[in-house]
C-alpha cells in the first residue's frame, strides 16, 4: 500500500511537468526507471514517461529521436523508443528489435497500482505483436 501511495504521489508530481518539445521529453525516456502503457497508481494516472512518449511520436524527426535512445537511454527507456519505432516504422523496428527480443534483463513495470519486474524480451515481444495498439498513441 506505501508503494502505491508512493507511486501514486510520484506519478502526481511528475504529470505536473511541463513539456516544451521534444529535447525535454527525451531527456525524460533517457533516464526512465519504468516501463509502463496506461493509467498507473490509484488514479490511474498516465506516466510522465508514456507522456514523453507521445510527445515525441507527434514530432516530424521521431524516428532519429527513437534511433537515439535505443543508444542512450536506460533500458525502460529503450523500450519506450523501441516502441515509438514500432509505431511509426516497422522496418526501422525490424532492424532494432532482435537484441530485444532476445533479451534476459528485467526491468520494473507497472501495470496500476502492481510493479513487477518483467523480461525486456517479454515487453519487446508485446510491441512487436501489437500489444500497444498504434490507435492508443497516433490518432487518424
Amino acid at each position: 500500500m506505501k508503494k502505491c501511495m508512493f507511486l501514486f504521489l510520484l506519478v502526481s508530481a511528475l504529470a505536473a511537468y511541463p513539456f516544451y518539445g521534444a529535447t525535454e521529453a527525451s531527456d525524460v525516456l533517457k533516464s526512465a526507471r519504468f516501463f509502463a502503457i496506461g493509467g498507473i497508481g490509484r488514479a490511474g494516472m498516465i506516466s510522465n514517461q508514456e507522456n514523453a512518449l507521445r510527445t515525441i511520436l507527434k514530432r516530424k524527426e521521431a524516428v532519429a529521436r527513437f534511433h537515439s535512445l535505443l543508444s542512450t537511454a536506460t533500458p525502460s527507456g529503450q523500450l519506450y523508443a523501441l516502441l515509438g519505432l514500432k509505431l511509426l516504422s516497422a522496418e526501422d523496428f525490424e532492424r532494432c528489435a532482435e537484441p530485444y527480443l532476445e533479451s534476459v534483463a528485467k526491468v520494473d513495470t507497472f501495470q496500476g497500482c502492481i510493479e513487477q519486474p518483467m523480461a525486456v524480451s517479454t515487453i519487446a515481444h508485446r510491441i512487436e505483436t501489437g500489444y500497444y495498439p498504434r490507435s492508443e498513441f497516433i490518432k487518424p
